[in-house]
């Protein structure tokens, strides 16, 4: 195996060229955003955040990493239908685990927290894959798209009258 100095420096562009417009997204709409909702509704995005990401790591249990790594294929197809059946599991009992540690949580975040869990371990396994097919370009477009997407959701909701889950929409579209 040899390594391909203009090729390195390439995929190296492609992905600092999308994580900098990501950035450039999110700051540029932050002054909006921050006018749109209350400092209640960045509370509520916060916790859930917190809480999708504890109980995250039980979504794949980083098979996703042995999946950017396998190279024989019928391996990697196992470790994806493996990570798939962690996701749905997880997602299934993490909302009822939710509840259970905190009693208060809304029936409604915790469908949130479910969803969620959901997303983030169907986007790590599938970027697991884009990395093992070396789709660098398609990483970039992806995390750019998603970044305008949750930042489109959360104005848009925020403009209109379920301002409360604009924020945890356009989590889930990041996601």
């Amino acid at each position: 195996m040899t390594f391909d100095s203009s090729s390195y420096l390439k995929n190296i562009s492609r992905i600092g060229a999308g994580n900098f417009l990501v950035k450039l997204i999110g700051l540029g709409a932050t002054p909006f955003i921050s006018r749109l909702y209350l400092p209640e509704h960045f509370g509520e995005l916060s916790y859930v955040v917190s809480v999708v990401s504890v109980l995250g790591v039980f979504s794949t249990l980083r098979l996703s990493e042995a999946v950017a790594i396998e190279r024989n294929i019928e391996r990697r197809k196992a470790l994806i239908q493996a990570s798939f059946v962690l996701v749905f599991l997880v997602a299934l009992w993490g909302p009822g685990f939710t509840l259970l540690v905190d009693p208060g949580m809304s029936l409604e975040l915790a469908v949130v927290v479910g969803i969620l869990l959901s997303i983030k371990g169907v986007c790590e396994v599938m970027m697991g894959l884009a990395i093992n097919q070396k789709a660098y370009g398609t990483i970039a477009t992806t995390r750019v798209r998603q970044s305008i997407y949750s930042t489109a959701a959360k104005v848009l909701v925020g403009l209109s009258q379920y301002t409360s889950y604009g924020l945890l929409i356009g989590q889930m579209a990041l996601d």
